[in-house]
């Protein structure tokens, strides 16, 4: 396929639109430019609806419910979702067709005239892609996407001139495909590293490789800016082939970190902010500024609401353990958590020790209530004698309802999951809106 994009008269198929419209800008993208576009999606029309009326007006074909053998064997291109699993069936008749395959992600790394700032890691990425957006946004015209969701820069590519600045949240989903093209970020910031998607990836050493990515095609001009306390990056410096950047430089940097959000971890964020503003020639003081005025994300940390005395936490980003250690160690008073959700094959072992001492109470459900409760009661056999009481629940409502029940006025309700939404939602959002919503009617 001609990388200048002469796709005109093309027949190329994107697999996977997505509840959320995860495939609208890639195939409002093609549409444009004069491809046979065909969107499939294993979702019906009425479930897609919300995606389907971004793409009102387009000329695309629309293949849903279900797959056609014909879009996987007689079309010119695949444009794949990230979520879909390398070895799909779909995927390997394509291949088997001679046909190629690509990502939104891979596209856009191939057209973008502009420098990318990528950042990875198990977790804090988000909010450490936010908070990067703003200080660059000080000095450039800063473009912001990736894993972190708002418009597809793809269908925006031809907007971005090479004096801009690209920020982008990158996942090991993202990355394992973009090792194909041989590209990377010239600036490539990572947070930590720590067992995730092992559901997907199979083993940590696979896992570490897909992230390993963001610094594997790197030039000696480029920049690996890297979290210094994290000892699982310590043997990353080694595969950057330019400059390597530790943050924070010490702890007295870290003291000096005005900002609302609250957490220790959160001053990190900004120190990886700042270190890539430093790089970017951005102005100290406004980036500061910058940061000062960031209210965090949706979804991370999000206050909600305080009834009768307990405050209660949107924490719905938190799909890990350690995004929960995290959460636990920004709050001082009483703590009751909601914990559970979709089994992405990661132990919750050291979870369980962390929560004793320092949370009351905790709520579980979803597919991996039972193991965390098994966790829970392993680190009691240990001889920890301060762990939580612990509640379940048979649904999302239902354990909403009970960390409201077993809380106590002075206290705060994290619901702060460490596992993925998907065995009931579709995906996090839905997960922290709903819970809004129900804090909210009591």
């Amino acid at each position: 396929m001609d990388e200048r994009g002469d796709f005109k008269g093309k027949r190329v198929v994107v697999m996977g639109l997505g509840r959320f419209g995860g495939g609208a800008g890639t195939a409002r993208f093609f549409a444009r430019a004069g491809a046979h576009t065909i969107v499939t999606d294993k979702a019906d029309a009425e479930k897609l609806a919300g995606s389907l009326r971004q793409l009102e007006g387009l000329e695309i074909e629309y293949h849903l419910g279900g797959h056609c053998d014909s879009d996987f064997k007689e079309s010119d291109l695949i444009v794949v979702n990230p979520a879909v699993p390398d070895d799909s069936p779909w995927l390997q008749m394509a291949r088997a067709n001679g046909i190629a395959i690509t990502t939104e992600m891979n596209l856009f790394f191939e057209r973008c005239p502009a420098p990318i700032i990528g950042i990875t890691g198990s977790n804090g990425k988000s909010t450490t892609t936010a908070m990067i957006h703003a200080v660059v946004s000080c000095g450039y015209r800063a473009w912001l996407g990736g894993n972190i969701g708002g418009e597809s820069l793809l269908a925006r590519v031809e907007e971005i001139g090479p004096e801009d600045r690209v920020v982008l949240e990158l996942s090991s989903f993202q990355l394992e495909r973009l090792d194909e093209t041989g590209r990377c970020p010239q600036v490539a910031v990572v947070t930590n590293i720590s067992p995730n998607h092992l559901d997907r990836h199979g083993t940590m050493a696979n896992y570490v490789r897909a992230k390993q990515v963001i610094l594997r095609h790197q030039t000696a001009d480029d920049y690996a800016v890297l979290c210094g306390q994290e000892d699982s990056l310590r043997d990353w410096a080694g595969l950057a082939k330019g400059n390597v950047v530790w943050y924070p430089a010490d702890e007295a940097e870290l003291e000096g970190i005005e900002l609302v959000v609250p957490g220790r971890h959160n001053r990190i964020n900004a120190a990886a902010a700042l270190a890539v503003g430093r790089l970017m020639g951005v102005d100290e003081s406004r980036a500061r500024k910058a940061l000062l005025g960031f209210k965090g994300l949706p979804h991370r940390l999000e206050f909600v609401a305080e009834k009768d005395g307990v405050r209660y936490y949107n924490d719905s980003i938190a799909t890990t353990p350690e995004s929960v250690m995290v959460a636990i160690d920004a709050f001082d008073e009483p703590k009751t958590i909601i914990l559970g959700g979709y089994d992405k094959k990661i132990s919750f072992e050291p979870l369980a020790e962390k929560l004793a001492g320092r949370v009351e109470q905790v709520v579980l459900l979803g597919q991996v209530r039972d193991q965390i409760e098994r966790a829970i009661l392993k680190a009691r056999d240990k001889g920890n004698t301060l762990l939580p009481h612990i509640q379940l629940a048979d649904g999302f409502e239902q354990a909403v309802g009970l960390a409201r029940e077993v809380s106590r006025p002075g206290g705060v309700v994290l619901m702060s999951p460490a596992c993925a939404s998907y065995d009931m939602f579709s995906n996090f959002q839905q997960r922290g809106e709903i819970f809004r919503t129900l804090v909210n009617c009591f």
